[in-house]
């Protein structure tokens, strides 16, 4: 059916993608089968992949039960990019995101909705699961998940936290309440976009308010060594964040100068036998510090920082698309 012969969605479902081709089916599989949603459509956005992410978005199209597109988003690299170019292709004023390598709730889409009837810009609940348990099918996953149909309403977000969380594989956002906080900031590349972006709402007038049963199975990140390089690299850019947006002496990390030495601290006490060992944690703290302290160092060496790049992609027109349903 052509785009003029579609009923205009309700909400637009944007997904980026990249090199998702063993994960993304299951999460299509999940937002295909949805139960009380009103119209909606699901925009895959291919950033870049070098595997068959495309191919599958393709095979799935002509007999998936609502619009799938496939948009390509290949300019530059990183979820936030991908977002704002899936929100230029969305038909519908009401956008809900989320990542290619979890899986949605069956009420996810109706929930998703009605929290849109109390808040402009909220983040869901997300439940951490164990690669056992993502390694089931769907029926699986949402009984992992404890997936019941119920609706707990909008929490009001705390204004008084200056770096409130947004979940990039989990929220909901008007176009409006997009538009006026200008999209996400592609030079955050593939870390804290989410958050910069709860950062800028906020400044910009509005909450980031809590929805928690839209929820999701969240696909945990176990491997210590990507822990620690999402950790280092996440406090780095929370680091220029608060330095762009004067919210230093507003942060919630402490002082890395102060971090640093108590990280070895605490490994000296274990490898003593004085302190529990928990070398993960202490890996996972100590990587934390040095991206703290290199995001503080960088942001007072002129030319250190690339400058912020907020709603790169808001632009894209039709040549993005490849399918529509």
């Amino acid at each position: 059916m052509s785009a003029a012969g579609q009923r205009r969605p309700v909400v637009s479902v944007i997904i980026p993608a990249f090199n998702a081709e063993r994960v993304l089916g299951l999460q299509l599989d999940s937002l295909a089968d949805q139960d009380g949603a009103p119209a909606y459509e699901v925009l895959v956005v291919d950033n870049n992949s070098t595997d068959g992410t495309a191919a599958l978005v393709r095979d799935r199209t002509p007999a998936f039960p609502v619009p799938l597109r496939l948009i390509r988003a290949a300019e530059h690299q990183g979820p936030g990019y991908a977002r704002n170019v899936g929100v230029a292709r969305a038909r519908a004023d009401l956008l809900l995101f989320a990542d290619a390598d979890d899986v949605v709730s069956r009420w996810w889409v109706r929930n998703g909705v009605q929290a849109f009837e109390s808040s402009d810009l909220w983040s869901g609940g997300a439940v951490l699961m164990t690669d056992e348990q993502m390694a089931q099918d769907l029926t699986g996953i949402r009984a992992a998940l404890g997936d019941v149909d119920e609706w707990t309403g909008v929490e009001p977000g705390d204004l008084t936290n200056a770096f409130p969380v947004v979940m990039g594989c989990d929220f909901g956002m008007t176009r409006a309440a997009y538009e006026r906080v200008g999209g996400f900031d592609v030079s955050l590349g593939t870390v804290y976009e989410d958050n910069d972006l709860g950062v800028r709402a906020q400044l910009a007038g509005l909450t980031v308010d809590s929805a928690p049963t839209v929820r999701i199975a969240y696909r945990g990140k176990w491997d210590v060594r990507l822990r620690a390089r999402l950790a280092r690299r996440s406090a780095r850019s929370h680091a220029l964040v608060a330095a762009r947006y004067g919210l230093r002496s507003r942060s919630h990390l402490p002082s890395p100068w102060r971090e640093l030495p108590r990280a070895v601290g605490s490994a000296t006490l274990m490898v003593l036998g004085r302190k529990t060992p928990d070398w993960a944690g202490a890996w996972i703290r100590a990587n934390t510090a040095v991206g703290h302290a290199v995001g503080r160092l960088q942001t007072r060496l002129p030319g250190a920082v690339e400058p912020a790049s907020v709603g790169v992609g808001l632009d894209a027109g039709p040549e993005m698309e490849e399918t529509r349903a």
